[in-house]
């Protein structure tokens, strides 16, 4: 799908995730419902590479099991992904992969997360 009229954010975008110097960073995408953010991200992730993971209302063990399917399919086959028995390991697992190199990871609704994972 073409974006139109959208090259200067997905410059922003590009900019945020690729600070020369700078290490790893998290960068939020926020904005009035229904504007685009979604396609947005989508479009820099397929330009970029990365991955897009989409947090729903299914089980923990379910979209655990989702994200370690895809992550693996994202990364190199050289790149080790584990299974994630919980949220927990889950962001450890990014912490110390961000350590080691840049990566991009879109994670759509995370505020979803809270209701599927209150801890």
């Amino acid at each position: 799908m073409k974006i139109y009229f959208r090259e200067q954010h997905l410059e922003q975008l590009d900019a945020a995730c690729n600070t020369p110097g700078a290490g790893s960073s998290f960068t939020i995408v926020h904005g009035r419902r229904k504007v685009g953010k979604t396609t947005l991200v989508r479009q820099y992730v397929k330009l970029h590479g990365g991955a897009y993971i989409s947090i729903t209302t299914q089980s923990s063990k379910l979209q655990l099991r989702d994200i370690t399917e895809h992550l693996r399919s994202s990364f190199n086959e050289d790149s080790y992904v584990p299974v994630f028995p919980d949220w927990e390991e889950f962001f450890t697992f990014l912490f110390y992969l961000s350590k080691r190199r840049r990566f991009t990871i879109v994670m759509d609704d995370f505020l979803t997360l809270e209701l599927v994972e209150p801890a």
